[in-house]
């Protein structure tokens, strides 16, 4: 894909010196509104303090306010968590999400639970609504030039876990499980996103069978100038009654970086 003309100054500033990231594109359609909503984002693939403080350094750099991030620090402490960064260029501005991942493997369940009403304290943001299904797995935080503007909640349901509730209105194209799915809530309302995680496959030829899904769930081609061998992580709707609000598409573009054998990433 040709590169968006904000992400390079943003990829430049918080690269780790000697890191072999994952680089992430989210590419979003809603109905009734012109155009795509895209982000990039950063994962160093290791777990450091010192890169936190790059993710300060990096925003304090392009005029974002580290109020909320300081608020955050003391909740997660030491190395407690993989912490992913991403920027979004939306109706002419620069707009983020930060996603502090696999929680489960640092925090007990009622660890995790105060951490999510502390953090929600912290920000002053509403708290999403618990997720009956799956594994806590991410904390998300959505943030703009001024401060955090929304919470969100992720779990993961590993492989052939099962059906997904009927009553959620889940697209077909959406239901298989042989690669797990990721569950997200928000903090302002109780609507549920549903992603279909595909299997890290090194091997393009894999690639077009999800891009037909998109096709099916979307009626749109790739996306950008994304094409039918790009490797797709996921794809996935926001479901509001039967109607999609929402779709989603997460790609890992091949930049001479080998991907990481860890658990799907989403995003968005």
């Amino acid at each position: 894909m040709q590169p968006l003309p904000w992400s390079t100054p943003f990829l430049r500033r918080i690269a780790v010196p000697g890191a072999r990231p994952e680089i992430g594109v989210a590419v979003g359609l809603r109905p009734g509104h012109a155009g795509q909503e895209v982000l990039v984002s950063y994962n160093p693939r290791q777990r450091s303090v010192a890169f936190r403080l790059r993710i300060g350094r990096a925003l304090k750099g392009m005029g974002f306010s580290l109020g909320w991030l300081r608020a955050l620090s003391p909740l997660i402490v030491g190395e407690r968590g993989s912490w992913v960064i991403g920027l979004e260029a939306a109706a002419g501005r620069l707009t983020g999400t930060l996603y502090i991942e696999e929680l489960a493997r640092f925090f007990s369940a009622p660890e995790l639970e105060a951490l999510w009403r502390q953090t929600a304290a912290a920000l002053a943001l509403p708290l999403p609504p618990p997720i009956a299904l799956g594994s806590p797995y991410i904390l998300a935080i959505d943030f703009e030039p001024r401060g955090a503007t929304r919470l969100k909640r992720y779990h993961l349901r590993r492989p052939n876990a099962g059906p997904l509730p009927e009553e959620w209105g889940v697209p077909e194209v959406l239901q298989p499980d042989t690669g797990g799915h990721i569950l997200q809530r928000r903090g302002e309302d109780d609507s549920i996103k549903v992603y279909r995680c595909y299997p890290y496959a090194e091997r393009p030829e894999h690639a077009p069978a999800a891009w037909q899904d998109w096709h099916t769930l979307t009626g749109q081609p790739p996306p950008l100038s994304l094409s039918e061998d790009t490797p797709i992580t996921s794809i996935g709707a926001r479901l509001v009654g039967d109607r999609i609000s929402a779709a989603v598409v997460y790609t890992v573009p091949r930049c001479g970086m080998r991907r990481s054998a860890s658990s799907p990433k989403t995003s968005m």
